[in-house]
């Protein structure tokens, strides 16, 4: 069910980000304004459970763009079970040892401080990812 969900919101996403390029204010385009970020609440083991099921991981896929987010590539790292592996936090690439694991918590204080908030007013203590959003 993955691949057919995958393959009838792929289309939809793109349509979105094409209309918000078309459109435009006294700014710019819409897309030069806005950040989209699609995400999952949960992330999949990569195989079946004994009940033909898959069960659940912290580590989620995310995909960010628009506004202020670098374009064209991809980040972070996972083993072969799915389970995230350390990066380097300034440039979001595999470190061979050494590194940290990217939570979620970082992704929201990035994000934060972008916009100009403060993510330890609102109980978030997590790291910059200057490769995100510089």
């Amino acid at each position: 069910q993955q691949g057919r969900a995958s393959s009838e919101l792929l289309p939809v996403l793109a349509r979105f980000v094409e209309e918000l390029a078309k459109r435009t204010n006294s700014h710019g385009s819409l897309l030069d304004q806005v950040r989209i970020i699609a995400t999952s609440e949960l992330g999949r083991f990569p195989k079946l459970n004994s009940e033909r099921g898959k069960h659940h991981f912290p580590e989620v896929p995310m995909l960010f763009m628009g506004a202020g987010i670098p374009g064209g590539r991809a980040f972070g790292r996972t083993g072969r079970m799915m389970e995230a592996l350390p990066i380097d936090f300034n440039t979001g690439r595999p470190t061979g040892n050494g590194g940290s694991v990217m939570t979620l918590d970082d992704v929201g204080a990035t994000l934060l401080r972008s916009v100009g908030v403060d993510p330890e007013l609102y109980g978030n203590s997590g790291r910059h990812l200057p490769f995100l959003v510089p």
